[in-house]
Protein backbone atom coordinates (compact mmCIF):
# COMPACT_ATOMS: atom_id res chain seq x y z
CA UNK A 1 0.00 0.00 0.00
CA UNK A 2 2.58 2.51 0.82
CA UNK A 3 4.42 1.68 -2.37
CA UNK A 4 1.35 2.10 -4.49
CA UNK A 5 1.05 5.54 -2.62
CA UNK A 6 4.27 6.75 -3.06
CA UNK A 7 4.21 5.38 -6.73
CA UNK A 8 1.34 7.77 -7.53
CA UNK A 9 2.89 10.57 -5.71
CA UNK A 10 5.87 10.54 -8.68
CA UNK A 11 3.85 9.30 -11.29
CA UNK A 12 0.15 11.23 -11.29
CA UNK A 13 1.04 14.59 -8.90
CA UNK A 14 3.25 16.39 -12.04
CA UNK A 15 6.04 18.71 -10.13
CA UNK A 16 3.68 22.31 -9.75
CA UNK A 17 3.42 22.78 -6.38
CA UNK A 18 6.06 19.69 -5.19
CA UNK A 19 8.56 20.75 -2.85
CA UNK A 20 11.77 21.71 -3.81
CA UNK A 21 14.12 18.50 -3.99
CA UNK A 22 16.22 18.85 -0.66
CA UNK A 23 15.68 22.69 0.02
CA UNK A 24 11.85 22.07 1.51
CA UNK A 25 9.92 19.40 2.81
CA UNK A 26 6.27 18.09 3.18
CA UNK A 27 3.97 15.29 4.40
CA UNK A 28 2.46 12.62 2.00
CA UNK A 29 -1.12 11.29 2.56
CA UNK A 30 -3.24 8.87 0.52
CA UNK A 31 -6.55 6.93 1.02
CA UNK A 32 -5.96 3.68 -1.43
CA UNK A 33 -8.71 1.40 -1.97
CA UNK A 34 -8.00 -2.43 -2.00
CA UNK A 35 -10.68 -4.54 -3.59
CA UNK A 36 -10.59 -7.97 -2.09
CA UNK A 37 -10.93 -10.87 -3.84
CA UNK A 38 -9.21 -9.89 -6.51
CA UNK A 39 -5.55 -10.69 -8.22
CA UNK A 40 -3.07 -11.46 -5.32
CA UNK A 41 -0.75 -9.22 -7.33
CA UNK A 42 0.32 -6.46 -4.79
CA UNK A 43 0.91 -3.91 -7.36
CA UNK A 44 -1.92 -4.46 -9.78
CA UNK A 45 -4.27 -1.99 -10.11
CA UNK A 46 -7.20 -4.31 -10.25
CA UNK A 47 -7.01 -4.90 -6.52
CA UNK A 48 -5.07 -1.83 -5.40
CA UNK A 49 -5.95 2.13 -6.58
CA UNK A 50 -5.44 5.60 -5.06
CA UNK A 51 -8.73 7.53 -4.35
CA UNK A 52 -7.49 10.48 -3.04
CA UNK A 53 -4.24 12.18 -2.29
CA UNK A 54 -2.53 15.50 -1.32
CA UNK A 55 0.60 16.98 0.29
CA UNK A 56 0.72 19.11 3.78
CA UNK A 57 0.75 23.09 4.38
CA UNK A 58 0.32 24.96 7.35
CA UNK A 59 -2.04 27.71 6.95
CA UNK A 60 -3.20 30.94 9.04
CA UNK A 61 -5.96 32.49 6.65
CA UNK A 62 -8.51 34.81 8.09
CA UNK A 63 -10.42 34.70 4.73
CA UNK A 64 -14.34 34.22 4.29
CA UNK A 65 -15.57 30.85 6.44
CA UNK A 66 -16.19 27.92 4.27
CA UNK A 67 -14.83 29.45 1.20
CA UNK A 68 -10.80 28.82 2.55
CA UNK A 69 -9.45 25.87 3.65
CA UNK A 70 -8.41 26.49 7.74
CA UNK A 71 -6.98 22.84 8.11
CA UNK A 72 -4.15 22.27 5.33
CA UNK A 73 -2.57 19.06 6.56
CA UNK A 74 -2.21 15.96 4.63
CA UNK A 75 -4.35 13.73 6.19
CA UNK A 76 -7.66 16.47 6.17
CA UNK A 77 -7.06 17.01 2.35
CA UNK A 78 -6.74 13.16 1.84
CA UNK A 79 -10.05 12.78 3.80
CA UNK A 80 -11.77 15.45 1.74
CA UNK A 81 -10.52 14.64 -1.22
CA UNK A 82 -12.69 11.19 -0.62
CA UNK A 83 -15.60 13.20 0.32
CA UNK A 84 -15.38 14.61 -3.13
CA UNK A 85 -15.52 10.86 -4.21
CA UNK A 86 -18.34 10.13 -2.60
CA UNK A 87 -20.26 12.87 -3.56
CA UNK A 88 -19.52 12.45 -6.70
CA UNK A 89 -21.10 8.85 -6.83
CA UNK A 90 -23.54 9.32 -4.47
CA UNK A 91 -24.99 12.43 -7.00
CA UNK A 92 -24.59 10.01 -9.70
CA UNK A 93 -21.88 11.48 -11.60
CA UNK A 94 -19.35 9.33 -11.38
CA UNK A 95 -18.96 5.60 -11.79
CA UNK A 96 -19.83 4.23 -8.38
CA UNK A 97 -16.61 2.62 -7.47
CA UNK A 98 -16.57 2.69 -3.66
CA UNK A 99 -20.27 2.90 -2.72
CA UNK A 100 -23.29 1.16 -3.04
CA UNK A 101 -26.97 1.35 -2.44
CA UNK A 102 -29.06 -0.09 0.86
CA UNK A 103 -32.16 -1.33 1.09
CA UNK A 104 -33.43 2.12 3.25
CA UNK A 105 -32.17 4.37 0.38
CA UNK A 106 -28.71 5.39 1.67
CA UNK A 107 -25.27 4.46 0.50
CA UNK A 108 -22.64 2.44 2.23
CA UNK A 109 -18.92 1.49 1.05
CA UNK A 110 -19.26 -1.72 -0.90
CA UNK A 111 -18.70 -5.00 0.93
CA UNK A 112 -15.72 -5.59 -1.26
CA UNK A 113 -13.96 -2.18 -0.50
CA UNK A 114 -11.27 -1.46 2.17
CA UNK A 115 -9.76 1.83 2.45
CA UNK A 116 -6.45 2.68 4.01
CA UNK A 117 -4.62 5.45 4.15
CA UNK A 118 -0.90 6.04 4.18
CA UNK A 119 0.92 9.14 6.00
CA UNK A 120 4.69 9.69 5.25
CA UNK A 121 5.07 10.83 8.70
CA UNK A 122 3.42 10.59 11.99
CA UNK A 123 0.17 12.59 12.53
CA UNK A 124 0.47 15.55 14.67
CA UNK A 125 -0.61 15.65 18.02
CA UNK A 126 -0.19 12.65 20.45
CA UNK A 127 1.27 10.11 17.69
CA UNK A 128 4.68 12.16 17.49
CA UNK A 129 5.18 11.73 20.84
CA UNK A 130 8.11 8.84 20.90
CA UNK A 131 11.58 7.80 21.89
CA UNK A 132 14.14 9.15 19.92
CA UNK A 133 18.38 7.29 19.38
CA UNK A 134 19.33 10.46 21.68
CA UNK A 135 16.77 8.94 24.65
CA UNK A 136 14.32 11.91 24.62
CA UNK A 137 10.81 11.95 23.67
CA UNK A 138 10.24 13.79 20.49
CA UNK A 139 8.67 17.19 20.99
CA UNK A 140 5.03 17.75 19.76
CA UNK A 141 4.27 21.38 18.84
CA UNK A 142 0.49 20.77 18.81
CA UNK A 143 -1.14 22.53 21.98
CA UNK A 144 -2.77 20.52 24.94
CA UNK A 145 -6.43 21.40 25.35
CA UNK A 146 -7.57 21.00 28.72
CA UNK A 147 -11.19 20.38 28.87
CA UNK A 148 -13.44 22.97 31.35
CA UNK A 149 -14.17 20.82 34.56
CA UNK A 150 -9.83 20.05 34.98
CA UNK A 151 -9.02 23.90 34.19
CA UNK A 152 -7.68 23.52 37.97
CA UNK A 153 -4.57 21.85 36.66
CA UNK A 154 -3.41 24.38 34.09
CA UNK A 155 -1.15 25.78 36.43
CA UNK A 156 1.15 23.52 34.41
CA UNK A 157 1.43 25.38 31.15
CA UNK A 158 4.89 27.10 30.48
CA UNK A 159 3.01 29.89 27.99
CA UNK A 160 0.13 30.90 25.36
CA UNK A 161 -3.25 30.05 27.24
CA UNK A 162 -6.17 30.38 25.73
CA UNK A 163 -9.69 30.01 26.11
CA UNK A 164 -11.53 28.62 23.44
CA UNK A 165 -14.87 29.40 22.59
CA UNK A 166 -16.33 26.58 24.48
CA UNK A 167 -14.38 27.63 27.39
CA UNK A 168 -11.30 24.79 26.89
CA UNK A 169 -8.11 26.03 27.98
CA UNK A 170 -5.13 25.67 25.63
CA UNK A 171 -1.28 25.75 25.77
CA UNK A 172 1.93 24.15 26.02
CA UNK A 173 2.39 22.19 28.62
CA UNK A 174 5.46 21.82 31.02
CA UNK A 175 5.98 18.07 30.80
CA UNK A 176 4.45 16.54 27.34
CA UNK A 177 1.13 14.41 28.67
CA UNK A 178 0.96 11.62 26.60
CA UNK A 179 -2.89 10.80 25.10
CA UNK A 180 -4.40 13.88 25.44
CA UNK A 181 -6.29 16.25 22.91
CA UNK A 182 -4.20 18.30 21.03
CA UNK A 183 -5.00 21.76 18.73
CA UNK A 184 -2.98 21.80 15.87
CA UNK A 185 0.90 23.51 16.36
CA UNK A 186 1.34 27.16 15.36
CA UNK A 187 3.34 29.74 16.99
CA UNK A 188 2.76 31.08 20.31
CA UNK A 189 3.32 34.85 19.43
CA UNK A 190 0.71 34.80 16.74
CA UNK A 191 -2.20 36.89 17.74
CA UNK A 192 -4.94 35.10 18.98
CA UNK A 193 -7.15 35.52 15.96
CA UNK A 194 -4.32 34.04 13.17
CA UNK A 195 -3.88 30.37 15.99
CA UNK A 196 -5.30 27.53 14.60
CA UNK A 197 -7.89 26.05 16.53
CA UNK A 198 -8.48 23.06 14.52
CA UNK A 199 -7.61 19.65 16.11
CA UNK A 200 -4.59 17.74 15.56
CA UNK A 201 -4.52 15.13 13.10
CA UNK A 202 -3.96 11.99 15.83
CA UNK A 203 -7.18 13.15 17.22
CA UNK A 204 -9.30 13.97 14.05
CA UNK A 205 -7.79 10.31 12.90
CA UNK A 206 -9.57 8.84 16.65
CA UNK A 207 -12.66 11.07 15.19
CA UNK A 208 -12.66 9.04 11.86
CA UNK A 209 -12.55 5.77 13.46
CA UNK A 210 -15.84 6.34 15.69
CA UNK A 211 -18.39 8.32 13.41
CA UNK A 212 -16.41 7.95 9.95
CA UNK A 213 -14.80 10.12 7.13
CA UNK A 214 -17.62 10.60 4.71
CA UNK A 215 -18.29 14.02 6.46
CA UNK A 216 -21.66 16.07 6.85
CA UNK A 217 -24.24 13.99 4.60
CA UNK A 218 -27.53 12.33 5.54
CA UNK A 219 -27.46 9.55 2.51
CA UNK A 220 -24.10 7.86 3.62
CA UNK A 221 -23.66 5.37 6.41
CA UNK A 222 -19.72 5.81 8.34
CA UNK A 223 -17.13 5.25 6.25
CA UNK A 224 -14.40 4.03 7.92
CA UNK A 225 -10.34 3.07 7.23
CA UNK A 226 -9.74 -0.76 7.71
CA UNK A 227 -5.55 0.74 8.33
CA UNK A 228 -3.38 3.30 8.87
CA UNK A 229 0.06 3.33 7.72
CA UNK A 230 3.29 5.91 8.69
CA UNK A 231 6.39 6.24 7.26
CA UNK A 232 9.22 5.22 9.85
CA UNK A 233 11.00 8.28 11.13
CA UNK A 234 15.20 7.33 10.85
CA UNK A 235 15.48 8.98 14.17
CA UNK A 236 13.51 7.17 16.23
CA UNK A 237 14.85 4.85 18.71
CA UNK A 238 13.13 1.65 17.29
CA UNK A 239 10.31 0.92 15.28
CA UNK A 240 8.50 -0.01 18.02
CA UNK A 241 8.64 3.00 20.03
CA UNK A 242 7.31 4.46 17.04
CA UNK A 243 4.17 1.93 16.64
CA UNK A 244 3.23 2.03 20.22
CA UNK A 245 2.76 5.78 20.22
CA UNK A 246 0.56 5.01 16.98
CA UNK A 247 -1.20 2.67 18.76
CA UNK A 248 -1.66 5.02 22.04
CA UNK A 249 -2.75 7.89 20.34
CA UNK A 250 -5.24 6.38 17.94
CA UNK A 251 -6.21 2.43 18.33
CA UNK A 252 -6.83 2.45 22.06
CA UNK A 253 -8.42 6.10 22.31
CA UNK A 254 -10.85 4.46 20.05
CA UNK A 255 -11.41 1.46 22.21
CA UNK A 256 -11.87 3.76 25.03
CA UNK A 257 -14.50 5.98 23.60
CA UNK A 258 -16.60 2.72 22.15
CA UNK A 259 -15.99 1.63 26.23
CA UNK A 260 -17.34 5.04 27.53
CA UNK A 261 -20.51 4.57 25.05
CA UNK A 262 -21.42 1.70 26.18
CA UNK A 263 -21.85 3.17 29.97
CA UNK A 264 -23.98 5.70 28.85
CA UNK A 265 -27.93 5.24 29.54
CA UNK A 266 -28.65 6.90 26.09
CA UNK A 267 -27.04 4.08 23.81
CA UNK A 268 -29.47 1.82 25.23
CA UNK A 269 -31.77 3.13 22.52
CA UNK A 270 -32.53 0.90 19.15
CA UNK A 271 -30.46 3.36 16.41
CA UNK A 272 -27.76 3.92 18.90
CA UNK A 273 -27.19 0.29 19.92
CA UNK A 274 -26.92 -0.73 16.53
CA UNK A 275 -24.53 2.04 15.74
CA UNK A 276 -22.78 0.60 18.73
CA UNK A 277 -22.58 -3.06 17.81
CA UNK A 278 -21.45 -2.12 14.26
CA UNK A 279 -18.38 0.17 15.52
CA UNK A 280 -17.43 -2.88 18.10
CA UNK A 281 -16.98 -4.73 15.09
CA UNK A 282 -14.94 -2.56 13.01
CA UNK A 283 -11.17 -3.15 13.63
CA UNK A 284 -8.41 -0.14 12.34
CA UNK A 285 -5.16 -1.68 12.30
CA UNK A 286 -1.78 0.52 12.44
CA UNK A 287 1.47 -0.06 10.95
CA UNK A 288 4.93 1.61 10.84
CA UNK A 289 6.85 0.58 7.54
CA UNK A 290 9.74 1.42 6.58
CA UNK A 291 9.15 2.78 2.48
CA UNK A 292 10.35 6.63 2.56
CA UNK A 293 8.67 9.79 1.23
CA UNK A 294 12.04 11.30 0.29
CA UNK A 295 10.68 15.11 0.71
CA UNK A 296 9.53 14.18 4.24
CA UNK A 297 11.26 16.52 7.36
CA UNK A 298 12.75 13.63 8.69
CA UNK A 299 14.18 12.31 5.51
CA UNK A 300 15.76 15.38 4.57
CA UNK A 301 17.17 16.20 8.10
CA UNK A 302 19.31 12.66 8.05
CA UNK A 303 20.50 13.55 5.11
CA UNK A 304 21.85 16.94 6.12
CA UNK A 305 23.33 15.25 9.64
CA UNK A 306 25.03 12.74 6.83
CA UNK A 307 27.02 15.24 4.87
CA UNK A 308 27.49 18.18 7.47
CA UNK A 309 30.79 19.43 6.98
CA UNK A 310 31.01 18.98 3.49
CA UNK A 311 31.22 22.26 0.74
CA UNK A 312 27.97 23.49 -0.82
CA UNK A 313 27.39 24.12 -3.90
CA UNK A 314 26.07 28.11 -4.81
CA UNK A 315 22.77 26.48 -5.70
CA UNK A 316 22.35 25.26 -2.34
CA UNK A 317 23.01 28.81 -0.30
CA UNK A 318 19.35 28.35 1.88
CA UNK A 319 20.82 25.02 3.13
CA UNK A 320 24.00 26.57 4.60
CA UNK A 321 22.87 26.72 8.36
CA UNK A 322 21.51 22.71 7.76
CA UNK A 323 18.01 23.37 7.91
CA UNK A 324 15.09 22.63 5.36
CA UNK A 325 12.07 24.58 5.47
CA UNK A 326 8.39 23.23 5.13
CA UNK A 327 6.56 23.80 1.45
CA UNK A 328 4.27 27.07 1.29
CA UNK A 329 2.25 25.32 -1.48
CA UNK A 330 -0.35 21.99 -1.11
CA UNK A 331 -1.59 19.63 -4.02
CA UNK A 332 -4.30 17.63 -4.08
CA UNK A 333 -6.10 14.85 -6.03
CA UNK A 334 -8.85 12.42 -6.49
CA UNK A 335 -9.64 9.77 -8.65
CA UNK A 336 -13.11 11.82 -10.12
CA UNK A 337 -11.13 13.01 -12.55
CA UNK A 338 -7.75 12.59 -12.07
CA UNK A 339 -6.66 16.13 -12.13
CA UNK A 340 -4.34 18.13 -9.84
CA UNK A 341 -4.96 21.33 -7.72
CA UNK A 342 -2.66 23.71 -5.78
CA UNK A 343 -3.24 25.69 -3.13
CA UNK A 344 -1.28 28.32 -1.61
CA UNK A 345 -0.95 27.67 2.21
CA UNK A 346 -0.87 30.77 3.25
CA UNK A 347 -4.43 31.69 1.67
CA UNK A 348 -6.08 28.61 1.94
CA UNK A 349 -7.31 29.26 -1.36
CA UNK A 350 -5.93 28.23 -4.98
CA UNK A 351 -2.52 29.60 -6.35
CA UNK A 352 -2.91 32.63 -8.50
CA UNK A 353 -4.01 36.29 -7.63
CA UNK A 354 -4.26 37.34 -3.93
CA UNK A 355 -8.07 37.99 -3.23
CA UNK A 356 -9.46 40.70 -1.44
CA UNK A 357 -12.34 40.32 -1.14
CA UNK A 358 -14.76 37.91 0.06
CA UNK A 359 -15.74 37.39 -3.99
CA UNK A 360 -12.13 36.64 -5.36
CA UNK A 361 -12.16 34.28 -2.33
CA UNK A 362 -15.39 32.39 -3.75
CA UNK A 363 -13.74 32.36 -7.05
CA UNK A 364 -10.24 31.21 -5.55
CA UNK A 365 -11.64 28.32 -3.45
CA UNK A 366 -10.93 25.23 -3.32
CA UNK A 367 -12.79 22.12 -4.87
CA UNK A 368 -11.85 20.62 -1.34
CA UNK A 369 -13.64 24.01 0.91
CA UNK A 370 -16.32 23.42 3.09
CA UNK A 371 -18.87 25.03 0.49
CA UNK A 372 -17.60 23.43 -2.21
CA UNK A 373 -18.17 19.81 -1.26
CA UNK A 374 -21.38 21.09 0.42
CA UNK A 375 -22.55 22.57 -2.86
CA UNK A 376 -22.05 18.98 -4.44
CA UNK A 377 -25.28 17.43 -2.63
CA UNK A 378 -27.47 20.55 -2.40
CA UNK A 379 -29.53 22.22 -5.36
CA UNK A 380 -28.18 25.16 -4.54
CA UNK A 381 -24.56 26.10 -5.02
CA UNK A 382 -24.45 28.03 -1.80
CA UNK A 383 -27.00 29.69 0.71
CA UNK A 384 -23.32 30.99 2.92
CA UNK A 385 -21.94 29.61 6.07
CA UNK A 386 -25.67 29.18 7.29
CA UNK A 387 -26.90 26.76 4.85
CA UNK A 388 -23.77 24.52 6.01
CA UNK A 389 -24.42 25.15 9.75
CA UNK A 390 -27.84 24.09 9.05
CA UNK A 391 -27.17 21.04 6.85
CA UNK A 392 -24.94 20.18 10.05
CA UNK A 393 -27.27 20.50 12.50
CA UNK A 394 -30.46 18.60 10.73
CA UNK A 395 -28.71 16.00 9.16
CA UNK A 396 -28.78 12.13 10.64
CA UNK A 397 -29.72 13.11 14.30
CA UNK A 398 -28.39 9.77 15.17
CA UNK A 399 -24.90 10.62 14.32
CA UNK A 400 -25.34 14.29 16.10
CA UNK A 401 -26.54 12.56 19.63
CA UNK A 402 -23.19 9.93 18.93
CA UNK A 403 -20.82 13.61 18.65
CA UNK A 404 -22.42 15.22 21.78
CA UNK A 405 -21.70 12.17 23.78
CA UNK A 406 -18.33 11.47 22.33
CA UNK A 407 -17.48 15.31 23.04
CA UNK A 408 -18.97 15.27 26.58
CA UNK A 409 -16.92 11.96 27.71
CA UNK A 410 -14.04 9.21 27.21
CA UNK A 411 -10.82 10.31 25.29
CA UNK A 412 -12.63 12.88 22.71
CA UNK A 413 -13.87 15.46 25.99
CA UNK A 414 -13.32 18.96 25.28
CA UNK A 415 -12.84 18.58 21.66
CA UNK A 416 -13.00 22.30 19.85
CA UNK A 417 -15.40 22.44 17.12
CA UNK A 418 -13.31 25.34 14.76
CA UNK A 419 -13.81 26.64 11.65
CA UNK A 420 -11.87 24.07 8.88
Amino acid sequence: IARIALKHYDDELGNHGKPREGDEWTIFAAIVGEREETTRDLLSPQRFFVVSSATGSKCTTTGPPGWCLRDMHAEVLAKRGLQRVLREEIAGRTTKRLTEPTNNGRFRLRESIRLHMYVSDAPCGDATIYRLKNGHLNFTGSKLVLPTREKGASANFLHSKLDAADGNTVGREAEQKLGALRTKSGRSNLPQHLRSTSMSCSDKLVRWGLLGLQGVTSVCEPIRLSSLLVGRDPNTATIMDQKEALERSITRRIVESISALERRPETSQRELARFLTALSKHKLSVHIVEETFRSSMSQLTEAREKIAGRPRAPAQKRQKKGKVSPSGMSINWNCCDGSTEVVVGARGVLQGKKPKSDAEYRRFSSRLCRQRLHSLTTTREDDGPSSYRRCKTNTNPVMQRLRRILFDSGSLQGWIEGEE
